[in-house]
């Protein structure tokens, strides 16, 4: 168990590096809002699927997902997908990986379709 934290703190470490590269993030900028909606960078946890519990990282702009993305799997801290949000839908290339570190599937996304580019590892389909 103190294993799985360790790995699931240096995902977050990472995931907020990989998000400040070009911006300086203070904890007090991480999950805040403006006028009500989401702004800036926030960390959430998804967990409708109960077997996977994801955990997130996601730009905000105006309570709406615009930029980066990166999520992974809290089990076990592989990374699941990253890719770009602008205006809330995904855009252009979005890399997924499978809980066991296989892939990455690349699917591009534009604002009218979605377009298999590369599939790795069909079986786990």
């Amino acid at each position: 168990m103190k294993n799985k934290n360790i790995i699931c703190l240096l995902a977050i470490m990472f995931c907020l590096f990989f998000f400040s590269c070009s911006t300086y993030h203070s904890a007090h900028n991480i999950n805040r809002t403006r006028r009500g909606e989401k702004t800036g960078s926030w960390i959430e946890q998804d967990t409708a699927d109960n077997s996977l519990s994801i955990i997130a990282i996601n730009k905000y702009k105006h309570g709406i997902k615009h930029g980066k993305h990166i999520a992974w799997y809290a089990s076990n801290g592989v990374i699941c997908q990253k890719g770009h949000y602008k205006k809330g839908r995904r855009n252009g290339r979005w890399y997924f990986y499978f809980a066991n570190g296989c892939g990455p599937n690349i699917l591009r996304y534009t604002h009218t379709d979605t377009v298999v580019v590369r599939i790795i590892n069909s079986r786990y389909l």
